[in-house]
C-alpha cells in the first residue's frame, strides 16, 4: 500500500513538472487550451488512479488492514518518539544543571572563596530550587559569619536566588 502512494506522489510530481515545461514551451495560440484540456484530464487520472487501482484488486479490506496496521504501527513510533524526547530533555535538564554548578563555583572562586563543590536543585520549569554550597574549611578553624553572608549575597545578586534557597555548607580540610 505504501508502494501504491509513493509511486502516486512521484507520478503526480512528474505530472507538475512535465505541466510546467509545457507551459514554458508552448507558443500563445488557439491550440494551448486544447493542450491544456488534454494535461487536465491526464492530472485527474493520476489523481484518481489509486482509487482505481484498489477497486480493480478488490482488495479493499485487506486495503484497509494495511492503512490501520501502517497508522498503529506510526503511533507506536510516535510513543517512542516522545519517550526519547523525555529522554533528552532529562539529559539537557542534566547538562544544564551541570554547567549552572561549574559557572556557580567558578564565580565565587573568582570572589577569593574556596569551593569545594556546588550543587543545585531545579523545578520542571528550569528555575531553581535550591542552592548548596560546600566551602572549604580556611586556615581558621571556623568560618565566619561574614564569608557566608558574602557568598548568600553574592548568589542572591548574581543567579537571583532567594535567601532562603541557599545553603552554605563547611566541609573539612
Amino acid at each position: 500500500m505504501l508502494d501504491i502512494f509513493r509511486n502516486w506522489i512521484s507520478s503526480l510530481l512528474c505530472l507538475g513538472i512535465f505541466i510546467t515545461f509545457l507551459e514554458l514551451v508552448l507558443p500563445n495560440s488557439k491550440i494551448k487550451k486544447y493542450i491544456y484540456s488534454l494535461v487536465g484530464i491526464v492530472t485527474i487520472i493520476t489523481i484518481i488512479s489509486p482509487l482505481i487501482n484498489v477497486y480493480k484488486n478488490s482488495n479493499i479490506e485487506s486495503g484497509i488492514d494495511e492503512i490501520i496496521y501502517t497508522i498503529s504501527k506510526s503511533s507506536d513510533t510516535d510513543q517512542d518518539s516522545i519517550e526519547n524526547n523525555n529522554l533528552g530533555s532529562s539529559l539537557i535538564k542534566q547538562e544544564f544543571i551541570k554547567n549552572i554548578q561549574v559557572d556557580m563555583k567558578n564565580k565565587l572562586e573568582n570572589q577569593g572563596i574556596n569551593v569545594e563543590k556546588a550543587e543545585v536543585a531545579l523545578n520542571d520549569d528550569y528555575t531553581i530550587k535550591g542552592v548548596i554550597v560546600s566551602i572549604k574549611k580556611s586556615d581558621q578553624n571556623t568560618t565566619t559569619a561574614s564569608s557566608v553572608n558574602k557568598i548568600v549575597d553574592y548568589m542572591n545578586k548574581e543567579y537571583s536566588i532567594d535567601y532562603s534557597k541557599i545553603t552554605v555548607i563547611e566541609s573539612g580540610v
